[in-house]
């Protein structure tokens, strides 16, 4: 009877700590509800990118990769995403073409499904920005007492992803607030500015850091939210059909909970029944 609560405690361990596994991968990505991906999982790869189309095509999901049906989605959604770029979860190759699987929503619009990457392109965003234009990157003179000094006139401050980028970084979002003025940048917490760009035109632009957020202010027109995007380049993927698995090798969640389960109960029989052996 000693040995019971010994028992229990070594079951109760073993059941917390089996599903630590399944637990982290769960956290660490976005599971899309698709019954195609459910069943095809294992032959799908982790994307998690923006990409976009420059031929002029339309946005058009299906229901699985190859299927000829559109899913009905809604016109002010194809031509917003078709502008702005989508964004894929995970990838998967039908007859040696890739497709994505994308899940989104946008002012409301809801939508999700698989869409053909052929030809497709990874969107421009501020990381490739820093890569090409990071020679032309200089420091501010004055520091940053300078910089607002040069915002505090502006009553609503406009964000970018990058300079020239045509893309707005909705910073009042985080903070519930209509406008962002010079006063709500000093005053956070986390306020700091790095790096400051000249474009084309002449504009100088400074990356700054607020609210948990980094994005670019127009230091020449912070209020002018109608910049044009003239900065946009995007990437080939640069994907390979030998970047996919060929499946057929992970181990079904039951038989890994079967298999769990039995070496549970082997353990706890073996602490029942297991006497240990007394000298003399």
């Amino acid at each position: 009877m000693k040995r019971i609560p010994f028992i229990l405690l070594a079951c109760v361990l073993l059941l917390c700590a089996l599903p630590l596994p399944l637990v982290a991968r769960a956290n660490g990505m976005v599971i899309p509800e698709n019954d195609f991906y459910e069943r095809h999982k294992d032959k799908c790869i982790t994307v998690e990118q923006y990409f976009c189309f420059t031929d002029g095509r339309d946005f058009s999901l299906k229901k699985e990769p190859g299927a000829k049906d559109d899913l009905e989605t809604d016109e002010f959604v194809k031509k917003l995403v078709s502008d702005e770029g989508f964004f894929v979860h995970y990838a998967y190759l039908h007859r040696g073409i890739p497709w994505g699987y994308v899940a989104g929503l946008r002012y409301g619009y809801s939508f999700s499904g698989w869409i053909s990457l052929d030809g497709a392109m990874l969107a421009y965003n501020e990381d490739f920005f820093a890569e090409d234009f990071k020679d032309l990157f200089y420091s501010y003179p004055g520091g940053k007492s300078v910089v607002l000094a040069k915002l505090e006139s502006a009553t609503d401050l406009v964000f970018w992803h990058w300079p020239c980028s045509g893309e707005q970084a909705y910073i009042n979002d985080w903070r519930n607030l209509p406008v962002i003025t010079a006063s709500d940048i000093s005053d956070a917490k986390d306020f700091a500015f790095s790096n400051v760009y000249r474009d084309a035109q002449g504009r100088e632009w400074v990356y700054i850091t607020c609210y948990w957020k980094s994005s670019w202010i127009c230091l020449d027109d912070p209020e002018n939210d109608a910049i044009p995007k003239t900065i946009n380049h995007p990437r080939p993927w640069g994907w390979g059909p030998e970047d996919f698995p060929v499946g057929g090798m992970s181990i079904p969640l039951w038989i890994a909970i079967v298999v769990s389960a039995i070496a549970i109960s082997a353990a706890v029989l073996v602490l029942i029944f297991w006497k240990p052996r007394r000298d003399g």
